[in-house]
């Protein structure tokens, strides 16, 4: 029976990183993944920088150390070039007495943060449903780290713009889709907020969101959001009046804001309440669209016209956006019965009834015959008095 034999020749190979510290010093992180011994401080060298030997930490026992590194002192305030450090070859070993190789790594001695320089998009006017590209360009390539979040906008109709692309480059984009009801003349940024994401550029320098006035959108842009509607907010009668056979009766119907028609398949119009309708006249492109009434022979009377609905009928009514009209009546106050007293008096009188009191009449007895009208009407005499010619052959004489 032979047992499993494991061969490792191999020396401890470090994962080496770096960050920034606060007072523009290097943090470097050196992990050999598994234990080692004889490694102190002196087994590292610095070119281009100080080993501060204060800053030098075992963080896991024998297996993670950190150690911080400053500017020369000649370039503290203003360091250039690259700093390196590197792990001397054959300083130290692992369990099996592997030696190490000689490790380095390099990172731009860049203490200043980059910072946003312009933020801009499409100047124009967006509805419900369109998407928004924003770019936010900063004065240096920056990386994105969405490990632990992604960074977004907020904007100054209190939605978001999420991060979509950008990173290892100057310029991040984000992406709004506008909703229903967002609204807003002017968009601008209130924020670029991290949401435990990490923006860093090559040097490790944490990226700065603060934004200027002069770098933000409105002042590159004008981006307009409308994803409101618009809707009816009152229809009234040009004059409160009785209105005949023959007579125009001018109605206006006003909207939260201007109002554009599609005339391609119809035209607007108004169902009313006697049956009849009012016919579309002008207004497009403000927000009274007019229509007109010309009252017809026996249409059904009104003592109190009012419009049941406004009917695109073919037609299409958009706001300078895009946003399609809401042409519901949402409310009494906004109805023309509510707003103007409109009286319609065209329908022809006619007799609906005629009653008498039943029973056997004898000669000399005077039979009542009333006529009832489908409304009320007044007699002209000045020519003569009517008669019912009855089915006796008899004449009843009109006296009340």
């Amino acid at each position: 029976v032979s047992n499993p034999i494991s061969i490792d020749t191999l020396g401890p190979v470090a994962q080496m990183s770096s960050s920034v510290l606060y007072n523009g010093h290097r943090m470097i992180t050196i992990d050999f993944g598994e234990p080692v011994t004889d490694f102190d401080v002196n087994d590292i060298v610095v070119t281009n920088g100080l080993k501060v030997t204060s800053g030098f930490t075992e963080v896991q026992a024998g297996q993670v150390y950190t150690l911080e590194v400053a500017p020369t002192e000649a370039a503290q305030d203003n360091p250039t070039g690259d700093v390196t450090v590197t792990l001397r070859k054959g300083t130290l070993s692992d369990g099996l007495g592997n030696l190490n190789a000689e490790q380095s790594i390099s990172r731009a001695w860049d203490i200043r943060a980059p910072e946003i320089t312009k933020i801009s998009a499409a100047s124009g006017s967006y509805t419900t449903g369109d998407t928004l590209a924003i770019a936010v360009t900063y004065d240096e390539v920056v990386n994105v780290d969405a490990v632990n979040g992604t960074p977004f906008l907020a904007l100054n109709n209190g939605q978001i713009a999420e991060y979509v692309r950008g990173s290892e480059s100057d310029t991040l984009v984000f992406e709004y889709t506008v909703v229903a009801n967002d609204q807003v003349d002017a968009l601008n940024v209130q924020a670029l907020v991290k949401d435990g994401a990490m923006l860093t550029d090559a040097a490790g320098n944490n990226a700065k969101t603060m934004i200027s006035a002069e770098a933000n959108l409105s002042s590159h842009a004008v981006v307009e959001i409308d994803g409101v509607a618009p809707m009816i907010v009152t229809i009234s009668a040009a004059e409160d009046a009785l209105y005949l056979a023959g007579d125009t009766v001018e109605l206006s119907v006003q909207f939260s804001e201007n109002v554009y028609i599609d005339h391609t398949n119809g035209s607007p119009i108004l169902a009313l309440s006697n049956g009849a309708v009012a016919e579309y006249v002008d207004g497009e492109g403000t927000s009274y669209l007019n229509f007109r009434y010309t009252v017809q022979a026996n249409d059904f009377d009104a003592t109190d016209l009012d419009v049941h609905a406004l009917i695109s009928n073919g037609a299409v009514l958009k706001d300078i956006s895009g946003n399609e009209a809401n042409v519901g009546i949402l409310t009494q106050n906004s109805r023309l019965a509510y707003r103007s007293d409109v009286v319609v008096d065209a329908a022809t009188p006619y007799i609906n009834t005629i009653s008498a009191n039943a029973g056997a009449y004898n000669a000399g007895d005077v039979i009542d015959i009333a006529l009832g009208w489908n409304k009320p009407v007044k007699m002209n005499d000045a020519l003569g008095t009517p008669e019912l010619k009855l089915s006796n052959g008899e004449i009843a004489e009109y006296n009340a």
